[in-house]
């Protein structure tokens, strides 16, 4: 059985990873030579970096400034031209902010895990560039704004707090994108409070009293309410992941969020086909150096499970931390069920630190393609080409901030009004039309700010150690 140190380290690693989207450097290697393939022969899977960034600069703001007036971060006006839509054009610049993850390679060393790194601070620069040299957005040049968080210093509450203040009380942005590791819902309430729009490019469920309360502020076109799972057991179900001799148990954090998602998805979907659920709770930690006792609540679920032969393991999604301290620890324990994983597990991250043999029958209700599998198998879009060509590489970790930026453009070039009326406004206007580089599809609208709309099923593919797609697009309500 592992040590207690190292279920410490795998909890922390686990919290450090989640949510950070995912290609490893042999994703990338496929991707550009077409190749399928991954080298797991000499050196069996290790523990990757999910790919994004991490430059020292602890954060960055533009030395431009912007005249005020009108909303935060804008300059009202037009120059009297048409953008696409024929809505008049913007003049003046715009900030925008950008929060990222930094020094995720000193966590990985300090771990002794490996990965590949891009620099999101570049990247980010590089996306900027591109929309500049393709209207801005609405007309108005973006004046990018960064910060940084290193995802081991504080705790997460304050992280949000940090990022919320230097955004939109310091720097006064009009909108912010949110690529952090930052599992603190504490950053919408702050963004909120302060009437400044975040675009939230994590996986982190939220509930619809959230999504309400926050309407006018938080958008996540890449995400799937709780309240919008209705979906999720018919189709393990469907896909014949349950039957009715399953035994099941649900992992998820002792918080409100995911006590809901037990509530209203996972019993009463369970009890349409006669099955129970055994419930297993975890303390959700506030910062990473709290992550062994995780770990160590995880290794006595563990135990407690096999000897009640539960087969089928489910996870409220955690922006996959949950997966990756539990696997190990099942590991290491000889304990070998199936398990079911959403988009917000970030299945790619799951293939590079679970086995084979961990995995195997494991199945995925997958809505965000380059993180639920590796590039080769992932498949390619107009949108998700255009995303790689503005960031200026081909790796998966970009496309959550293109997703965020080019949404804000494509509703604001639906719009002469730059504020927070506006750009709901134009979210409205904006409907089916977004092409995502992130998600199979996506709509927004009236009490529709989560907007993936469709998912499919893939299964584990031992020959690829990676999730595949096993059916076409079905809807999300």
């Amino acid at each position: 059985m592992r040590t207690s140190r190292g279920v410490a380290l795998v909890a922390l690693l686990a919290l450090v990873a989640m949510g950070c989207g995912s290609t490893n450097e042999r994703a990338d290697v496929a991707a550009d030579n077409g190749d399928a393939r991954r080298d797991t022969a000499s050196e069996g899977k290790k523990k990757k970096a999910t790919g994004t960034d991490e430059a020292t600069t602890a954060s960055r703001s533009s030395a431009a400034t912007v005249s005020s007036g009108g909303a935060a971060g804008v300059v009202p006006g037009s120059t009297g031209g048409k953008s696409a839509s024929g809505l008049p054009l913007g003049t003046g610049p715009i900030k925008i902010g950008f929060h990222y993850s930094e020094n995720l390679d000193t966590a990985y060393k300090a771990l002794g895990a490996s990965g590949s790194f891009v620099n999101t601070v570049t990247v980010i620069e590089s996306l900027v560039k591109y929309v500049n040299a393709n209207g801005g957005l609405g007309g108005k040049k973006v004046v990018p704004v960064l910060h940084g968080t290193d995802p081991l210093n504080g705790t997460f509450p304050a992280q949000a707090e940090a990022a919320c203040t230097k955004f939109a009380q310091d720097e006064k942005v009009f909108a912010t994108v949110q690529g952090a590791v930052l599992p603190d819902i504490n950053s919408a309430a702050c963004h909120a409070k302060h009437k400044s729009p975040l675009v939230w490019s994590y996986q982190y469920i939220l509930d619809r009293k959230s999504l309400d309360a926050y309407e006018d502020y938080l958008y996540t076109p890449q995400g799937v309410g709780v309240d919008r799972y209705d979906f999720y057991i018919d189709a393990l179900w469907g896909a014949k992941f349950l039957t009715k001799s399953s035994k099941v148990a649900l992992f998820r954090y002792d918080d409100p969020i995911h006590k809901l998602f037990l509530d209203t998805v996972v019993r009463p979907g369970l009890k349409k086909y006669g099955l129970g659920v055994i419930d297993k709770p975890l303390r959700r930690p506030q910062s990473a150096g709290e992550a062994g006792e995780v770990g160590a609540q995880a290794a006595n679920a563990v135990v407690d499970l096999r000897s009640k032969d539960v087969d089928r393991v489910l996870f409220v999604p955690s922006g996959g931390a949950i997966p990756f301290i539990v696997g190990p620890v099942a590991d290491n324990q000889n304990y070998f069920p199936r398990y079911a994983f959403t988009s917000y597990d970030i299945p790619t991250f799951i293939t590079d630190n679970l086995s084979d043999e961990q995995l195997a029958g494991a199945v995925t209700l997958g809505w965000m393609p380059t993180n639920d599998t590796y590039l080769p198998q992932a498949g390619k879009s107009a949108a998700l080409e255009r995303c790689f060509k503005a960031a200026g590489v081909r790796n998966a970790s970009v496309v959550r901030f293109c997703d965020g930026l080019f949404f804000l453009k494509d509703s604001l070039d639906r719009t002469p009004l730059f504020d927070v009326a506006g750009l709901k406004k134009a979210t409205y206007a904006l409907g089916g039309d977004f092409a995502s580089p992130w998600t199979m599809d996506v709509k927004v609208g009236p009490k529709r700010h989560d907007g993936a709309t469709a998912y499919r099923l893939m299964r584990f593919t031992a020959s690829c150690s990676c999730f595949t797609f096993a059916s076409g697009p079905k809807p999300i309500p």
